[in-house]
């Protein structure tokens, strides 16, 4: 009797010490947080139809930019009698980062028209008038949300240069915000070009592969930017007509020539072309760098693709600009 009692007590003693061990583990356990990593870039994928509800405004942007650009990716078509090392060695890449980039991708078997996903090109240095306390006078235009077959989420956007001057380095932040109103994440992301002349439009284009499940609404603000009484080292005497436009299919193309129309030789020259749906919202972008040199009165050709992910496209508005040699 008092033997099993003894074995009675000794048991509740374990297993009192078991249950502190285990609420202590699971005290000490940290719990995770899963935060979203926006992925900025112009890759175009298989485009799907808006899903949820658009809020467009118009936001009170600050003077300065408060982070360092991340430059954008572009997107090349292979050309007849194009090697991957020749389009590294063209475009100051490796045949390494393009590997990395297009996962599957086999050098001997490229074929013409094919797409490839190129690292970005370095960010062009302003060498002229640092930044100014002109108020800057930018406009978000629109904002379009667009969930993906396999999951992810495309932020669409444009913003337009209402100010007198050219402004650089523009940044947007995207705010998520669930049903009831309250935030859900914060997305940062650039204009891709470098410059933006007073009157005109340009794209940008965020990437999440983990959004948020539920529905969202976009609010956008400009945080960034710089307006420019100089040029400096950016060239802007540039035209870009296009000379071929097609759309079917749920691909989009254009082509044309980049004149220069100054007076003096550019290089590094970056043409974008922004497509559009019946609503005049972005659909989709996509840009090319063109070495150069060119001089005063000299054109290059263009040509740019890709299968627009914000949805059936309409139209195609083009725009470049370029370094002083």
């Amino acid at each position: 009797m008092i033997r099993n009692f003894i074995l009675i007590a000794l048991l509740v003693i374990v297993s009192g010490c078991r249950s502190d061990v285990g609420e202590q583990a699971r005290l000490a356990t940290p719990i995770s947080t899963r935060t979203a990593t926006p992925e900025i870039g112009v890759t175009l994928v298989t485009r799907a139809p808006p899903t949820v509800v658009i809020i467009q405004t118009t936001p009170t942007p600050l003077s300065t930019a408060t982070a360092t650009a991340t430059p954008t990716p572009i997107q090349y078509r292979v050309v007849e009698g194009d090697t991957l090392l020749g389009i590294a060695i063209d475009n100051l890449t490796t045949v390494e980062q393009i590997e990395e980039l297009n996962p599957g991708v086999v050098p001997e078997l490229l074929q013409i028209g094919q797409s490839l996903v190129l690292p970005p090109p370095a960010t062009p240095v302003f060498s002229g008038a640092a930044a100014t306390t002109v108020p800057l006078q930018i406009e978000v235009q629109s904002i379009q949300v667009v969930r993906t077959p396999v999951g992810s989420m495309w932020l669409l956007g444009e913003v337009v240069n209402n100010g007198d001057y050219p402004v650089s380095g523009i940044q947007v932040q995207i705010d998520l915000m669930g049903p009831d109103g309250s935030p859900l994440l914060a997305v940062p992301a650039w204009v891709p070009a470098g410059v933006v002349r007073s009157g005109e439009r340009a794209p940008f284009a965020t990437l999440l592969r983990e959004p948020p499940l539920e529905q969202v609404q976009p609010v956008v603000a400009v945080i960034g930017g710089d307006s420019l009484l100089e040029q400096g080292s950016f060239y802007l005497d540039l035209a870009a007509p296009t000379s071929e436009v097609n759309i079917e299919d749920g691909q989009a193309s254009v082509a044309g020539s980049v004149e220069n129309v100054g007076q003096e030789t550019a290089t590094a020259l970056t043409v974008i072309a922004t497509f559009y749906g019946s609503q005049d919202q972005v659909t989709g972008y996509a840009q090319q760098v063109l070495d150069g040199p060119l001089r005063p009165g000299e054109s290059a050709p263009y040509a740019l693709g890709g299968a627009p992910p914000g949805g059936p496209t309409v139209d195609v508005a083009v725009t470049a600009y370029g370094l002083k040699q």
